[in-house]
């Protein structure tokens, strides 16, 4: 019966088979087609990814990687206009004026110039009232010391989750009834991310540091576009868990060799109990704090964004003009602060910059680019990545007064990295970063100065320099 049923399964199998041929075979053909173009496109992403890492040289090289594109860039024309404009605002009965340039040996925040005694008491009232079109606050602010030390050690009196993003954040309410951003420490200063197939950037958590050092790079390069941020110590129980009544935080609560403990309500790869918050050295967590902007900051998408998806697209042609078309970028300075953002993101080596924030309160059209949430940042001494720098080389377009303010960095006892030390030393958590990352921050910005002078000498300062 078995075999005779077998039998008979053939013998339709046959009959269908010379009825309908022609189209088994080409069922067969379609299939095997499909198969071939799976297997190419999946050797072209191979051959795409091994072509993204290459040596700076190399990729500059290239004469197309340089395009011209001074004919696009007629559309932000008005950005350009007003790049010698003095922009005042006004504060009370005083006026700040932001210069054209600062000198080179700009003075480092001095914070122990800030006691109780001389102390402002609400220092981030001025700090608030003197954001302006261009930047968060002016070249010489006296209130920024009292600002930094009176987010490291102003009484806290409430503290809630702060549920947006992928990441552990709080709100932290002052008695004075300011508030401030806060993030805690996550693992030790010296534990490095490794960027590879077994550490993506896309699985590296923030660190505390990152911000702190990103307000103070931010300070130094002259942009003055993040957010005032400083770092602090706390007694977890007596200051966060006595002033909280969150659920987020108080039913996550446990305890790891002896430490108080939380797992954070964020997504599942970050909030986990091989990914605990907890606090040690007698029961305190270092935090870092952010004075807290008013109303929304909505994001703007991000052309040249190292999300692996969007990446594909710029890192194997110049979008250069594309961006240029685009409507949006052409209003303000929202052009020229994405070039110097790149530069920005090179340094600290920031994937994560996939938006970029602009002020409502302000004006969302012509307000500067906000260089917030940077706590993916210096999270490798030893690994660069010159693709950061695509916007600049791919457009050839630089704000002057940057950067001849960046050239003075080249001075003996003036570069970057020396800056950074000396200003990073001042925060109440130092030290912020390994030593290794101030060499680090001398090279990557050699590699700048490299693909500016290969701007330069294809297109000329009055082409490059605006």
């Amino acid at each position: 019966m078995r075999h005779s049923g077998i039998k008979s399964c053939l013998a339709q199998f046959l009959r269908f088979y010379r009825r309908r041929k022609w189209k088994l075979l080409i069922s067969i053909i379609l299939i095997g087609c499909i198969f071939y173009i799976c297997l190419c496109s999946l050797e072209m992403t191979k051959r795409e990814n091994l072509s993204l890492v290459r040596d700076l040289k190399s990729r500059l090289d290239t004469a197309d990687v340089l395009y011209d594109v001074r004919g696009g860039t007629e559309k932000i024309n008005s950005e350009i206009s007003q790049q010698n404009r003095i922009t005042s605002t006004t504060f009370g009965n005083s006026v700040h004026i932001r210069p054209k340039s600062l000198p080179d040996n700009f003075p480092i925040f001095n914070l122990s110039n800030s006691t109780k005694k001389t102390r402002m008491k609400e220092p981030f009232k001025p700090f608030l009232a003197e954001i302006s079109l261009d930047c968060m606050y002016s070249s010489s602010p006296s209130y920024m010391p009292d600002l930094l030390n009176y987010l490291s050690s102003a009484k806290i009196s409430n503290v809630e989750y702060f549920n947006v993003g992928t990441q552990v954040k709080f709100i932290v309410r002052f008695e004075d009834g300011n508030e401030a951003i806060a993030k805690p420490k996550r693992h030790p200063r010296d534990v490095y991310w490794a960027y590879d197939k077994n550490q993506p950037f896309w699985l590296d958590e923030e660190r505390h540091t990152s911000e702190i050092a990103a307000f103070h790079l931010d300070r130094i390069l002259n942009y003055r576009r993040v957010i005032p941020c400083a770092g602090r110590r706390v007694n977890f129980t007596a200051e966060v868990l006595n002033n909280t009544k969150d659920p987020a935080i108080l039913r996550n609560l446990t305890k790891k060799n002896g430490n108080n403990c939380f797992i954070g309500d964020c997504v599942p790869w970050f909030c986990n109990k091989d990914h605990m918050i907890c606090d040690e050295d007698g029961g305190f967590m270092e935090l870092v704090l952010c004075q807290k902007i008013p109303g929304d900051m909505p994001g703007v998408p991000n052309p040249w964004s190292q999300g692996p998806r969007e990446a594909k697209v710029w890192k194997n042609k110049n979008i250069c003009k594309e961006v240029l078309n685009d409507t949006k970028i052409q209003e303000g300075r929202y052009f020229l602060d994405l070039m110097e953002l790149a530069l920005f993101d090179h340094l600290i080596v920031n994937y994560d910059r996939h938006h970029i924030p602009r002020l409502n309160f302000i004006d969302t059209k012509k307000s500067f680019l906000v260089i917030n949430d940077n706590g993916k940042g210096f999270g490798n001494p030893f690994k660069d990545d010159v693709t950061f720098l695509a916007p600049i080389y791919q457009c050839c377009r630089f704000r002057n007064s940057t950067y001849q303010h960046i050239l003075s960095f080249k001075k003996e006892n003036n570069s970057l990295g020396t800056l950074m030390k000396l200003s990073l030393s001042q925060d109440s958590l130092a030290p912020i970063l390994t030593e290794p990352f101030f060499a680090t921050l001398d090279r990557r910005l050699s590699q700048f100065y490299f693909v500016m002078s290969k701007c330069l000498e294809t297109h000329g300062e009055d082409a490059v320099l605006v």
